[in-house]
């Protein structure tokens, strides 16, 4: 039999009506499941979106919340790459108040633990200003340094001398990101914050 012929006897076979209804009824059941499956997915699809929104948004308010709240320092580890080297306490600038002095050609920085009962300023002995920076009134750099010399904590307090040149007359202010405080036979420990005190020199 010709191809032709073939093609024109199998149309000519007639589909009885009960089979061809039941055929379209599984298609209409497979559309009508598939549609909600793919409905099911979005949602849970935006239940993800919403969770992970919700979280992102707690993480962006719990600093902001922080910051709020007056920063309460919290300890930190020092990494060299992937290895711990070290501990340093941060956010610290509302728990050490700072003053700066210019007296007989020294500046003097004393400062007083405000919670000098409190871990881990109730451990310190000695204190001793980190990285600081000193300007003119007009924001010209005029010295800055590393570490000055340690100086005993008395009563929550210490007073710092920083090595500086001769100033000329006028005001200035000292900028400082760190104090480090250090115990007997321990590591010294930075206490990291922002610190600006204002001085004259006459």
């Amino acid at each position: 039999m010709e191809r032709t012929s073939l093609k024109k006897a199998v149309g000519s076979i007639g589909m009885p009506e009960e089979m061809r209804g039941r055929i379209l009824e599984k298609c209409k059941m497979k559309i009508v499941k598939n549609e909600e499956e793919k409905t099911m997915k979005n949602r849970k699809g935006f239940r993800w979106q919403a969770a992970m929104a919700a979280v992102l948004a707690l993480c962006i308010c719990l600093p902001i919340a922080g910051v709020a709240a007056g920063n309460s320092g919290f300890f930190r580890d020092v990494m060299r790459g992937t290895a711990v080297v070290g501990t340093e306490y941060v956010q610290a600038t509302d728990e050490i108040a700072a003053d700066a002095a210019y007296l007989n050609g020294e500046l003097r920085i004393t400062a007083n633990f405000l919670i000098p009962d409190e871990f881990p300023y109730r451990e310190c002995e000695e204190l001793a200003v980190g990285s600081y920076r000193i300007m003119t009134g007009d924001g010209k750099n005029v010295a800055e340094g590393e570490k000055s010399e340690n100086a005993a904590i008395r009563n929550g307090r210490a007073v710092m001398r920083l090595p500086v040149e001769e100033l000329d007359s006028g005001d200035y202010t000292v900028r400082i990101d760190a104090f480090i405080g250090s115990k007997k036979a321990e590591q010294p420990l930075p206490l990291k914050g922002f610190w600006e005190c204002s001085f004259a020199v006459e």
